[in-house]
C-alpha cells in the first residue's frame, strides 16, 4: 500500500523528530559513552578481536544497537497508532 506523499512527508517528519529526542535519552548518552570507551581500550592491543577488551566493546555496541532500535521502533508503533 502506498502512502500519499503528504503523509509520506508527515510520517518522514515525525521520525526525524523522534530520532533527535532519542539522541538526546539520558540512558542512551550513557550507554554511548560506555560504548566509546571500551572502543578506545581496543587500540591498546595488536590482536584486537582476541582481546577482552574487543568482546566488552562488542557486548556494548549490541546493548546500545538494542536500545536504539527498540525506542525507534516503540516511537514509530506510538507515531502510527495516535
Amino acid at each position: 500500500m502506498d502512502f500519499p506523499p503528504w503523509m509520506q512527508r508527515a510520517l518522514q517528519a515525525r521520525l526525524d523528530e523522534v530520532t533527535v529526542r532519542i539522541d538526546h535519552d539520558p540512558e542512551l548518552s550513557r550507554v554511548r559513552g560506555e560504548t566509546d570507551e571500551a572502543f578506545e581500550a581496543l587500540f591498546a592491543s595488536q590482536d584486537v578481536e582476541q582481546t577482552p577488551e574487543y568482546a566488552e566493546w562488542e557486548n556494548r555496541y549490541i546493548v546500545r544497537k538494542g536500545i536504539e532500535n527498540e525506542r525507534l521502533s516503540c516511537r514509530g508503533c506510538e507515531m502510527v497508532f495516535s
